[in-house]
């Protein structure tokens, strides 16, 4: 091995060192598309120090809704069991200030999933805020059950880290059993329809 090739090799392993994850590379990719779909200026990060998941709807073992925020103050992102034209979905809410009109992704990293999910200004109360729908059959929000973190980025709301808690993902595991649920009971309706009409 000649000396030459001896320092490109060296030069291509320091390199190699010093390159970010894959993941992490992804992730700044995700979160800085976020913040450019739209004409609203980023803002600062919210702290979170001492927001936390609680029920709005439902109970802690089975909820319908759970918001995140800190105890007090207004919310800052909220999961909902929902319905729209597809059929049942999670509505994700990120409550910072909207224009009219405005459409965007919201990009969410955590526990190896990363998702770009379309999010819509919605009217709620006297402002607008982001609001999207997610199929339950998404895989990506299996994110939510995760040991670890989330962040979510969107445009206007800066980078909202959201810790790891049962709360989530009881609500999502809810949807699911009340989307079968539902489904059972709709077949056992056709059946004693069909027997009806035999007779």
């Amino acid at each position: 091995m000649n000396a030459r090739f001896r320092v490109a090799l060296l030069c291509c392993a320091l390199l190699a060192a010093c390159s970010p994850p894959a993941t992490d590379k992804y992730a700044a990719r995700d979160r800085e598309v976020a913040q450019t779909d739209t004409v609203l200026p980023p803002i600062a990060s919210p702290d979170t120090t001492n927001a936390v998941w609680v029920p709005t709807q439902g109970d802690a073992e089975a909820p319908e809704r759970v918001v995140f925020g800190e105890p007090g103050t207004p919310p800052l992102f909220a999961l909902a069991c929902s319905e729209n034209e597809d059929g049942p979905v999670i509505r994700l809410t990120r409550f910072n200030t909207v224009e009219d009109g405005a459409q965007a992704l919201i990009a969410v990293i955590g526990n190896g999933h990363i998702a770009r999910w379309k999010v819509d200004a919605t009217p709620r109360g006297a402002r607008n805020v982001w609001e999207g729908d997610v199929p339950l059959e998404d895989e990506d929000l299996e994110m939510f059950a995760g040991p670890r973190r989330i962040e979510a980025t969107v445009p206007g709301g800066g980078s909202l880290e959201l810790p790891a808690d049962p709360l989530p993902a009881r609500l999502i595991a809810r949807c699911i059993a009340n989307e079968k649920a539902q489904g059972v009971g709709e077949e056992e309706a056709g059946i004693e329809q069909d027997i009806a009409v035999r007779d």
